[in-house]
């Protein structure tokens, strides 16, 4: 019985708790001002202990109990149904008095729930907290407590924006004038709603006049007037144009035409997509106060049917009312027949027309005394240079970049307004807008409607508002995307994707092409000209010639540099055209082209070609060697097995080495180089891999290191991967991001891991004096011999004496002591110095550094308790400072817990300190993957890549290798666009340490019947520019494949017959069988599976 009594009571307490945070929901989003950032815990446990005591009572005494129980059950639920209804009060209560003040003041029906209360939260003395999170959370302040004035100045900013918002003119908008009145009538912290209220209504009654501006009659507005706008059917729209964008040049012409005497404000259009319940009654009760203003309805046919049910109701009651109402306009492509009381509107030509549009938009710009937005619209064909010639003529350092992808966060984009105009005070107040070919653009040009029509941008959801200010004029850089998919111009591309620019800026276009934006002559570009130059003129084939007369008259070979930059290009654009004449005419292959030419040209700067005085034709050769491998290593292609297998291979002097596969297949005058013998017969490389030496010479790490590393993680190099490395590296080195496009299967993830590691092998495996790689076990083991040895224990001998006696069998694997010898015995010099030249030399593992450092402070306890502290205090001092100047560690939960407790016992707790940072701590990685997924937000992207781009500013030396697998499975392409081809995240730029990979799933059509339930992949396409960046892997070919199992087979190990603690290799008999094996099976699948 006690059982059902608990159970249906628990049900009926979590029904409540359900209540409760359902109520906490509604009272956060209907924009309660005390019920915002805030987080509620209730206890929901028997905390007294009274129903334990009632259950233990039920065996001696079952009726009386039971109804105890009961009722003590009950007691908790009524407390908490109790906290329900008193939110719930809350809630009519606000409900309530908005209503009734937005009656008595006009005004404040203007602004939104969440807008009211934002303003309250302004209002109100900064004692608030919840103003201070509000104000931290958008302008990312740390702390306000010391911060009073700058507190108060962002109030007054972010409620002149609110106010300006309104659009009337007949107020005081000046600071001052605003200061002066938030002072009046500041909200004192902690005031009921009620009052709340009453005061944000008396500061709007005195600011705007009680808004008789808006109420003056206007002669030209017809009231009660109701309209429908048939624009064109959807069908019509996108046969022109694929991108979803029904907000196109007609309905912004037209939306902009119905207002004949004043700029629309925001509040006079209703964007029924993103609407609630409550923004369309709240907006029919601006209609039917603000009779002489002009209101129009969008997307009414992207509501859904109960919201469209709730926007006619509303429509009838308005055409049924008595009293006058403000024309309203509802624009539909759906709506072909008039609805009652809906007039039809006649659409006359000049309605449709943007340059009348135009034409009229700057009339009532200069009638209400608005300055004409600064607006540079830079568009041109993908891979032009638009994002290279934005940033290099026109954004500054105060300018702020906003990139603009598949998601357009308002409440982002507003705070970064807002956050910029209170960093800049003086200066022209400037940001770029780079938009994404995969941009929302519906909702891209609402927003723009908004705040350059409109002239302010408002958040519905958070309440967050933007207004432009005519005594702080913005200028604005925007860059079209563009995509040749539909077959349409550059231009008709813009009108179609973004029309509001096409009405509000067509005297600000400018189009970058080749001829006006030609390729940018830096000094890797002048190198390269300067060298071709030389190429084409014979002059590379120079050597230097010996003065017998006077040795110090020997200069080494020397070309001058260009100085006209159109000679550069011509150089550059005449080689292309000559030699790699196959190359993609766009500006993301002519940059890959030159940057892999730059990597090789620099050859000539080297000491190998200026003092080369014997070798014959040496720059020629090179040279025409150098633009093939340019050209290859642009479009490489591993897909199948005929990539380019010969290329010259340059340690960071740039000496030559030679990679191939075939020295026959190797050109007579590349072989001349090396003197006609083939570099992998030479005594040198006998016994050695020859890939590992090339790889080696190139990424510039001994040969030992890189195959340890190889042998550590298990990696198999074969011929295909050797290639697949160089690659990889080159495009490293020319600063391009690599998009592999392969299957699963085919090893990309493995190979870029394994890269990471090699490129930063010296870095990691120096010398422990190296202040960047962490090298735990060595610092540990030189600060156990420096400070604690050297300059505590041999300063009391007979600490060290006992400390020696009790750790000599510990180095041995002894728990033994020899603490019962004799008090005097002397000190065993030859231990000492065993265990300090261990020390030096780094031969102790983790375990006998734990044994050390626990015996050292188990016998200072002991015997010197006085000391204990300072070992203590050293330790904490050493592991503190070890994880604050060595970025790479990454310290466990454990340790940094234990490091901030206030209350440790020293003797323990700075064994489980040692302990847990010898054992647990880690080096962070130096490669980073993240597999990609449809349901994958722009927001989660950012997660990832804050950590690494802070740990990428910290240690600039070292090479990160960020991989984001399967990245066309997501829908965020236009961020992947920013961060590998404008090397930015939000605008914001990113290190230049971070290699930026990617692999991308091929899509593939399944042919047969059952095609439309199967896709192998769900992929989307990448971007024009994107796409450039794509090498293809394909699968592995069988003689790759042959390779990798025959190597893998040969690492195999077993134990000896002899002796089992030997392991012995697989004998070669065994080895072909099971390669043979294994390939026939591998084939077997192919065929039939």
């Amino acid at each position: 019985m006690d059982k059902k009594i608990l159970l249906n009571e628990q049900l009926k307490l979590l029904y409540t708790i359900e209540k409760i945070y359902s109520i906490l929901v509604k009272l956060e989003k209907v924009g309660h001002p005390n019920y915002q950032l805030k987080e509620y815990r209730y206890k929901i446990y028997d905390q007294s202990g009274r129903l334990n005591k009632i259950l233990s009572d039920l065996k001696n005494n079952q009726n009386n109990s039971e109804q105890e129980l009961e009722q003590a059950i009950k007691d908790r639920t009524i407390d908490f149904e109790s906290i329900y209804l008193d939110l719930d009060a809350h809630y009519n209560r606000w409900i309530r008095d908005l209503e009734n003040y937005r009656y008595e003041s006009r005004l404040l029906i203007l602004f939104s729930n969440r807008q009211v209360m934002i303003m309250i939260i302004l209002l109100t003395t900064t004692q608030n907290q919840i103003q201070q999170k509000f104000l931290e959370k958008l302008f990312s302040f740390k702390d306000f407590n010391n911060q009073k004035e700058e507190q108060c100045n962002l109030i007054i900013l972010c409620l002149i924006h609110y106010l300006q918002s309104l659009r009337i003119k007949d107020c005081n908008l000046s600071r001052d004038h605003i200061i002066d009145l938030y002072n009046k009538y500041k909200i004192e912290y902690g005031s009921s709603t009620d009052i709340s209220l009453q005061y944000l209504c008396s500061f709007l009654k005195d600011l705007f006049n009680n808004g008789k501006e808006l109420l003056t009659k206007n002669t030209t507005i017809n009231e009660n007037q109701q309209f429908l706008i048939t624009l064109n059917s959807s069908e019509r729209t996108q046969d022109k144009i694929k991108i979803d964008n029904d907000f196109d040049m007609d309905t912004c012409c037209i939306l902009l035409n119905i207002f004949n005497d004043r700029l629309p404000a925001d509040y006079q259009i209703l964007w029924c997509s993103i609407s609630t319940d409550d923004d369309i009654r709240l907006f029919f009760s601006r209609v039917r106060t603000f009779r002489y203003l002009t209101f129009a309805i969008m997307d009414i046919d992207k509501m859904s049917h109960r919201l469209r049910q709730l926007l006619f109701n509303e429509q009838d009651s308005l055409a049924k009312q008595s009293q006058p109402h403000g024309p309203i306009y509802y624009f539909s492509r759906e709506l072909i027949s008039s609805r009652k009381y809906l007039q039809p509107y006649y659409i006359k030509p000049q309605d449709r027309n943007p340059f009348q549009t135009y034409s009229k938009f700057k009339t009532l710009l200069r009638r209400n005394n608005f300055p004409l937005p600064q607006i540079q619209i830079i568009y041109g064909t993908t891979g032009i240079g638009k994002t290279h010639f934005i940033k290099t003529n026109y954004t500054d350092h105060n300018t702020s970049c906003v990139s603009i992808n598949d998601k357009l966060n308002l409440s982002s984009l507003i705070s970064t307004f807002l956050s910029l105009e209170s960093k800049i005070s003086n200066n022209q107040l400037s940001i770029y807008f780079n938009i994404s070919i995969h941009a929302l653009f519906q909702q891209l040009n609402r927003a723009f409607f908004s705040l350059f029509i409109c002239g302010s941008l408002n958040d519905l959801s958070s309440g967050l508002t933007f207004s432009s200010s005519i005594e702080k004029p913005w200028k604005f850089f925007i860059e079209v995307p563009y995509t040749n998919k539909y077959s349409q111009t550059i231009k008709e591309n813009f009108h179609q994707i973004l029309p509001i620019f096409s009405i509000i800026s067509s005297n600000t276009f400018q189009e970058i092409t080749d001829t006006n934006y030609q390729l940018l002559i830096g000094e890797e570009e002048e190198l390269v000209a300067r060298f071709l130059k030389a190429y084409d003129n014979q002059t590379i084939d120079d050597v230097l010639t010996e003065n017998s007369d006077d040795e110090d008259d020997n200069e080494f070979l020397h070309f001058d540099s260009l100085t006209d930059h159109n000679e550069c290009r011509q150089y550059i654009y005449n080689c292309i055209e000559n030699y790699a004449s196959e190359l993609p005419r766009n500006k993301i292959f002519e940059l890959s082209f030159i940057k892999f030419l730059y990597r090789r040209i620099r050859f000539f700067t080297g000491s190998y070609y200026c003092y080369n005085m014997t070798i014959q034709n040496l720059g020629s050769i090179t040279m025409e060697q150098m633009i093939t491998e340019a050209k290859n290593l642009t479009q490489i292609d591993f897909s199948s097995n005929h990539y380019p297998r010969i290329y010259l291979v340059y340690d960071p002097e740039f000496s030559l080495h030679l990679l191939h596969n075939n020295w026959n297949e190797v050109p007579l005058t590349l072989k001349s180089l090396f003197h006609n013998r083939d570099p992998l017969k030479t005594i040198e490389y006998r016994n050695k891999n020859y890939f590992i030496e090339c790889l080696s010479w190139l990424i510039d790490i001994p040969y030992d290191r890189f195959e340890i590393i190889m042998n550590e993680i298990k990696f198999i190099l074969t011929e295909n991967f050797t290639y697949k490395l160089f690659h990889i590296h080159e495009r490293k080195l020319t600063k391009l991001p690599l998009i592999i496009e392969g299957e699963t299967g085919v090893g990309k993830t493995f190979l870029l891991k394994f890269y990471s590691l090699l490129i930063n092998a010296n870095i990691i495996y120096s010398q422990s004096n190296n202040n960047i790689a962490p090298k735990i076990l060595e610092r540990t083991s030189s600060w156990l011999l420096t400070h604690i040895i050297n300059n505590i224990l041999e300063t009391e001998p007979n600490l060290l004496n006992r400390f020696l006696r009790r750790i000599e069998s510990k180095l041995h694997g002894s728990d033994d002591t020899n603490d019962n010898e004799e008090e005097n015995q002397h000190i065993n010099h030859a231990l000492l110095l065993q265990i300090k030249q261990s020390l030096q030399k780094f031969e102790y593992n983790p375990e006998i550094l734990r044994r050390i450092w626990k015996t050292i402070i188990t016998i200072t306890h002991e015997n010197v308790d006085n000391i204990v502290k300072k070992l203590f205090d050293e330790l904490h001092e050493f592991i503190t400072s070890y994880l604050r100047d060595f970025p790479l560690i990454k310290a466990s939960i454990q340790l940094l817990n234990l490091l901030n407790k206030a209350h440790l016992s020293i003797v323990e707790g700075s064994i489980e300190i040692f302990n847990e940072f010898i054992v647990h701590t880690h080096i962070k990685p130096l490669f980073y993957r993240l597999l990609l997924h449809p349901d994958i937000t722009e927001k989660q992207i950012e997660h990832f890549m804050y950590p690494i781009s802070q740990l990428a500013k910290q240690i600039p030396h070292i090479e990160f290798v960020v991989f984001f697998d399967e990245v066309n499975t997501c829908s965020c392409l236009g961020l992947f666009k920013e961060m590998f081809m404008d090397g930015t995240l939000h605008g914001i730029n990113l290190p230049k340490n971070i290699f930026f990979t990617a692999a991308i799933n091929p899509l593939i059509n399944v042919t047969n019947d059952f095609q439309v339930h199967r896709r192998d992949y769900i992929v989307h396409e990448l971007p024009q520019s994107l796409n450039n960046l794509k090498v293809s892997y394909g699968i592995l070919d069988s003689n790759t494949l042959a390779d990798y199992i025959k190597q893998k087979i040969s690492k195999f190990t077993v134990n000896s017959i002899r002796n089992r603690q030997i392991q012995m290799p697989l004998v070669q008999y065994v080895q072909d069988i099971l390669t043979q094996s294994i390939l026939k099976a591998q084939q077997f699948c192919e065929i039939h599976l």
